[in-house]
């Protein structure tokens, strides 16, 4: 069994005002709002709004936005999403960057399992 490791209190939040994104400005909170927002859409209707109401009810200002690697499409990325109960995460560094993992981790319902590092032990790419 994995263990669940809360990011650090760095990142972008939503309560950041602006942030640049290929040499564009935009606001901070419509950008990860509409990122979360393509994760939440892909849940059943019952998992979107116990996902919505617990952001709401700690705050979407908590929400924290986390890159690591290039912003190039031809090298790998990863970055994360992390609200008070809740860890998101996106990783495409496989097989030259074109095979990609996504996971969304509850902290109160996954024990603590590392999801993306278990697909990858047992399955080849």
């Amino acid at each position: 069994m994995g263990h669940i490791y809360r990011r650090s209190s760095r990142g972008i939040t939503l309560a950041s005002r602006r942030c640049h994104v290929w040499g564009n400005e935009y606001r901070t909170a419509v950008l990860l709002r509409q990122l979360l927002e393509c994760y939440l859409l892909k849940a059943k209707d019952a998992i979107r709004e116990e996902a919505i109401a617990g952001i709401e009810r700690s705050g979407w200002e908590s929400i924290r936005f986390g890159w690591a690697g290039p912003i190039d499409r031809d090298r790998g990325n990863y970055y994360y999403l992390q609200g008070a109960s809740f860890l998101i995460e996106y990783d495409n560094t496989q097989n030259r960057n074109n095979h990609i993992h996504s996971v969304w981790r509850e902290f109160e319902g996954d024990f603590g399992e590392d999801l993306i590092r278990a697909h990858r032990h047992q399955h080849t790419h």
